[in-house]
């Protein structure tokens, strides 16, 4: 796998750079490092919920809690790793550039969102 990403980046009203960003591995945010996801998403059930899915089934109640229903993490593909871009390896000029990217796409995130909840 590469050690880096190659974006595009705008750092100025007419300069658009072709920028490198180094990755570093991290912890997998969605397993946690486990490569594995909790059959049903990691639910905690309730008594009565337990008792329902049990339906008086030993073997399902023990199988569940020894991890067989667990599938593996699509994000990490089981390896409980990712890589990261590791922007504070970039220069200042290039970080900026890329802080405001962001702030950009989350902007426009965030009024698609309400335009959603609006019915647009």
């Amino acid at each position: 796998m590469d050690n880096f990403i190659t974006r595009w980046v705008w750092i100025d009203d007419r300069t658009e750079e072709e920028v490198k960003i180094p990755t570093v591995w991290a912890i997998c945010w969605q397993c946690q490092g486990d490569g594995m996801l909790p059959y049903g998403g990691g639910v905690s059930y309730t008594g009565s919920e337990w008792a329902e899915a049990c339906d008086g089934d030993p073997d399902f109640a023990e199988d569940y809690r020894s991890g067989n229903y667990d599938r593996p993490c699509s994000e990490c593909r089981s390896t409980g790793k990712v890589r990261e871009e590791n922007w504070e390896s970039l220069p200042e000029r290039i970080q900026t550039a890329l802080e405001e990217a962001a702030r950009i796409d989350a902007e426009i995130d965030a009024q698609s969102a309400a335009e959603r909840r609006m019915g647009c």
